[in-house]
């Protein structure tokens, strides 16, 4: 009896083994598949759309693993679009239309638009063991009247959406800070949209132009940037934090060293004055 329970005690302690060890490899597989989804997505869309119906475009709606372009040439308009790592991963359309004056109702332009947009799966990675990581993201875009942009973050501890109103010219730009979670995917989701419907006549000769782009920058904070880096994010988007200094003292300061350096170096002088020998 008391070899079976010795035997039963050895077999729970390696089953307590065994699952200790499974738990500590489950975050690592996981780390792992999770990591092989990081990078970035794009897409990049042009399009121009007749009364009498005939389409003519360029690029495709779908989200492909490379920087994707559309563009659009033709006599009276253009229209191009761009989603690409550039200044930190950039979502830009443009459009421009030139008035034909009297031109047969089927050769009216009902609908000009482009579209582009970047998404990016990413996380922080490191040696250290802080629970979470000081982060800041800075961003901008602009839209011109008839169009729109977008920044959009999302993941533990940061879910934020920043775009230009809606119908107007308008610009924004900012900064915000988060607590990253190492180790944790996160999402960052970039947007421009731009589009003219015309269903009629423009007058020979005037122009109508739009356009709109966004763009974001990440930096970690503090000694946190010695140890962490970002995974899945490019060069581009990834801002270098300047680590702490230490104040260079002013005058005053430096001559409060000195003086208490000159009052050591006299007491020190007295302690030898005082010294006699035998």
């Amino acid at each position: 009896m008391t070899i079976q329970c010795k035997d039963r005690r050895q077999s729970t302690k390696s089953r307590s083994i065994i699952t200790a060890m499974a738990l500590i490899a489950a975050p690592l597989v996981s780390i792992e598949a999770q990591a092989q989804s990081l990078g970035g997505t794009y897409t990049a869309s042009a399009l121009v759309k007749r009364l009498d119906g005939s389409i003519l475009e360029a690029g495709d709606y779908g989200y492909f693993s490379t920087p994707q372009d559309a563009s659009l040439f033709t006599a009276g308009f253009s229209a191009g679009s761009s989603a690409s790592d550039n200044d930190g991963g950039t979502a830009y359309v443009g459009l421009s239309y030139t008035g034909q004056g009297l031109v047969p109702a089927s050769e009216y332009i009902t609908e000009l638009r482009a579209n582009a947009g970047v998404e990016y799966r990413f996380m922080l990675s490191g040696g250290s063991s802080m629970a979470t990581v000081p982060v800041s993201m800075s961003y901008k875009g602009s839209a011109s009247e008839g169009a729109s942009a977008s920044v959009s973050l999302s993941g533990i501890g940061a879910n934020v959406s920043h775009s230009t109103a809606v119908g107007v010219a308008d610009y924004f730009s900012g900064v915000d800070y988060f607590n990253f979670v190492p180790d944790q995917v996160y999402r960052l989701v970039l947007g421009a949209q731009t589009s003219y419907y015309n269903f009629g006549y423009l007058p020979e000769g005037s122009v109508v132009t739009q356009s709109a782009y966004a763009d974001p920058i990440f930096t970690i904070l503090g000694d946190a940037a010695k140890s962490y880096s970002f995974i899945g994010l490019p060069a581009s988007a990834i801002g270098n934090a300047s680590p702490p200094t230490s104040p260079v003292p002013e005058a005053a300061t430096w001559a409060m060293m000195l003086a208490g350096l000159g009052m050591i170096g006299a007491q020190m002088r007295r302690r030898q004055a005082h010294v006699t020998f035998a």
